[in-house]
């Protein structure tokens, strides 16, 4: 299951120290061999980067070539932390593209993360705790967002484009 702690610069959940939130700096120093060589991983990588993860050490991009794993968007960096780890994750470091590969994560095992602006979740079909609350729908995690902030006028501003989305 999905846990998703939003935090602002008042409140926080977990210690700085016990977060991730540098990916490359954190792969660079903490990544075991075979992380990226797995079904799962190969295809985030090919999801999100567009690339072909070849061993653990080559990944081959449509625009670059050959590229090293430091070479990786911080999202998918992040995504195979979460996805090879137990770590507590600032997803703040990941893009709207990686919101499909959390949830998905979050279906395949107890996912921990960090973040302090809103994801562009679907608007239903997905299952996660936002903040210790249960949530099924986009509006349900905007709703916990917005009681963690205390800032109505960004809750409406969300709410706003998600309507004018549909």
């Amino acid at each position: 299951m999905l846990h998703i702690e939003f935090f602002n610069n008042f409140t926080h959940k977990y210690k700085r120290e016990e977060v991730v939130r540098k990916p490359n700096l954190w792969w660079q120093f903490n990544s075991k061999p075979g992380w990226l060589d797995n079904d799962v991983c190969k295809q985030m990588v090919k999801d999100i980067d567009d690339s072909e993860v070849i061993s653990d050490y080559v990944i081959i991009s449509p625009i670059f070539g050959s590229i090293s794993p430091m070479q990786l968007s911080g999202g998918v960096i992040m995504l195979a932390i979460i996805y090879n780890t137990d770590n507590i994750c600032d997803f703040t470091a990941c893009g709207d593209d990686c919101v499909p590969w959390l949830i998905k994560l979050g279906t395949l095992k107890d996912v921990y993360v960090t973040c302090n602006y809103i994801p562009h979740f679907p608007l239903d079909g997905f299952e996660l705790y936002a903040n210790g609350t249960f949530c099924k729908t986009r509006l349900e995690v905007l709703d916990v967002f917005r009681i963690t902030h205390w800032n109505f006028t960004e809750y409406m501003k969300q709410f706003n484009e998600d309507i004018d989305h549909e």
